[in-house]
């Protein structure tokens, strides 16, 4: 019998005291595989069309690709850097290697999982095979499979977010029913390990019911919830994406009450979307204090228990995908202060799961990954009469940034999550610079127990999540987001989990009592402690037969991403 240590798994059996992040992984560059469609240029979200053919650019933050291998980058036509003349190169979507890549970033910051985005307009479920839908959803399922495969070798949770903008009323119901049969019952998503549940449920998150854009009534979302929770073995917990004004009735959400009681009496979760509704930080303490702190306490009251996630994001510019109708940084990042103060704001009000929007999406700026960190190394357009700006980690000024340096942050707020930190209202720099000195956290396990039936240490899962061991090896993305390659030598020294109020998790709901409840409910009922155990082997009957056709219940959802 031999010991392993692995990078520290995320628990994969409650949504609590966790920081979970939104996937888009909807970047392909041309090159990449066969084209979504036939004669298709190859680039989706980076840009329209090549900049060669009269395109844009759909981003203004520019990635760091500097630990990414060769073979996972593809050359951006028509972009330079001017201190090298060398063509930049951006990543795609649907590399597996990249994909690890992100995951296993996620795992050496401590960021526990992350919510799979899935578009409606992008579900083809009329049976027509050739159309451009069919592609899209060809294409999402591919990403599907990796990220997948991704969150179970580096031990991530991971669970669908549906975004059901832009599909009509009368259509979403019939879209989401055949399309969860699809995920459950044909790509068995399920059957999974790592995806992530409450309580025995699978979490099913769906963003964008309540919105006044696309109009849809209480009727419907109440049958998609009910229907998701009838036929989902052992039943669902809905997370609902909802506006941001969605207990007034007000501004971006729908003014039907009845709407807001279907959110109260049929979702478990709610998430209020707060991309975009402020853009500094006396806005954002504003916001707090006029929407958060009472939305906190309309749900606490409730005599059925919801849970209140909040959305924090890093801050945005969306100059080039709105094609300049945007100001350039138009929620500046200051340093990761506009980041850090949302944390701090929602951890003092009780939260014990935050949603991070978004871990990639460069589009809207609000990309958690690495970026390029100053201004002198963006790249520029070949043609001069066409120049787009980008913007790099010291647009606001603040230079010496490292370009993981969000993924850092990440990292803090999944301590201050758990409970394992402090929250301070001051964003701490200094700690952030040090940041590897004591990172990754580790976890020791005893190889005999990963052995699955067939007794093949190949299967082992934890072998994959980096870590050392005398038999063993380790993941075969190393040494890819800053800090040693391999274990310490040294073991971590045990740390006491502090009480609750040691950790600034009191706030303005409840009395600062030590070893009371938490102002708000995202906590999980009280369990004895158990013993760090390895995920079994995926069943291969995790997931009952769905019948798209059901009518047995009615229902609604929970939440997805960011409107684009």
């Amino acid at each position: 019998m031999s010991s392993t240590r692995i990078i520290k798994r995320a628990d994969p059996s409650s949504i609590h005291n966790k920081v979970l992040v939104g996937y888009q992984g909807w970047f392909t560059c041309a090159g990449d595989g066969p084209p979504v469609h036939q004669g298709h240029h190859g680039w989706l979200h980076w840009f329209d069309k090549p900049l060669s053919e009269g395109g844009r650019p759909n981003f203004d933050l520019f990635p760091d690709v500097t630990d990414y291998t060769p073979e996972e980058l593809y050359p951006a036509p028509g972009l330079t850097f001017p201190h090298n003349n060398q063509p930049a190169k951006l990543f795609s979507s649907r590399n597996s290697t990249t994909v690890n890549r992100h995951f296993h970033w996620m795992a050496r910051h401590g960021i526990d999982g992350a919510f799979l985005q899935r578009f409606a307009t992008q579900c083809e479920v009329d049976g027509n095979q050739t159309s451009p839908t069919a592609d899209l959803m060809r294409l999402r399922d591919e990403v599907l499979d990796k990220v997948r495969a991704a969150a179970e070798k580096e031990h991530r949770a991971w669970a669908i977010m549906y975004d059901v903008s832009g599909v009509p009323s009368d259509r979403i119901e019939h879209v989401l029913r055949v399309d969860w049969n699809h995920l459950v019952n044909d790509k068995r998503i399920l059957d999974s390990p790592y995806y992530l549940k409450e309580k025995g449920q699978p979490v099913v998150a769906i963003w964008g019911f309540g919105f006044v854009k696309d109009q849809h009534n209480p009727q419907t979302v109440a049958s998609i919830v009910r229907h998701i929770k009838s036929v989902t073995p052992g039943g669902a917990y809905i997370w609902g994406g909802v506006p941001s004004q969605w207990r007034t009735l007000s501004g971006d959400m729908i003014s039907d009450p009845a709407l807001l009681d279907v959110f109260k009496h049929e979702f478990n979760a709610l998430s209020p979307w707060t991309v975009g509704r402020y853009h500094n930080l006396s806005d954002m303490d504003k916001f707090c204090e006029e929407r958060t702190v009472g939305d906190f306490k309309e749900l606490k009251d409730l005599p059925n228990r919801i849970d209140y996630i909040p959305t924090i994001w890093p801050g945005g510019s969306s100059h080039n995908l709105s094609s300049g109708r945007m100001e350039v940084n138009d929620a500046p990042r200051l340093g990761g202060k506009f980041f850090w103060r949302q944390l701090w704001n929602v951890k003092h009000l009780g939260a014990r799961t935050i949603y991070v929007a978004m871990f990639d999406e460069y589009d809207e700026g609000t990309a958690v990954l690495p970026s390029v960190p100053l201004k002198r190394s963006l790249p520029k357009c070949d043609d001069p009469n066409r120049q787009f700006p980008f913007i790099s980690l010291d647009a606001d000024g603040v230079d010496n940034l490292s370009p993981d340096w969000y993924l850092r942050i990440c990292g803090f707020a999944s301590e201050v999550m758990k409970d394992e930190r402090r929250v301070y209202e001051d964003l701490p720099k200094k700690e952030l610079d040090d940041y590897w000195a004591t990172r990754p956290k580790y976890e020791t396990v005893q190889a005999f127990a990963a052995f699955s039936s067939s007794d093949n240490r190949s299967e082992l899962p934890y072998l994959s999540g980096g870590g050392e061991s005398s038999s063993a090896g380790s993941s075969s993305v190393t040494n890819t987001g800053g800090g040693p390659a391999s274990a310490p030598k040294k073991a971590e020294p045990e740390r006491k989990t502090p009480m609750r109020s040691q950790t600034g998790a009191w706030g303005a709901l409840m009395d600062d009592e030590e070893g009371a409840p938490p102002p708000y409910t995202l906590e999980a009922d009280e369990m004895p402690a158990s013993p760090v155990s390895v995920v079994p082997a995926p069943s291969s009957t995790a997931a009952a037969t769905i019948s798209a056709s059901s009518t047995t219940n009615t229902a609604t959802t929970a939440p997805s991403i960011a409107p684009s």
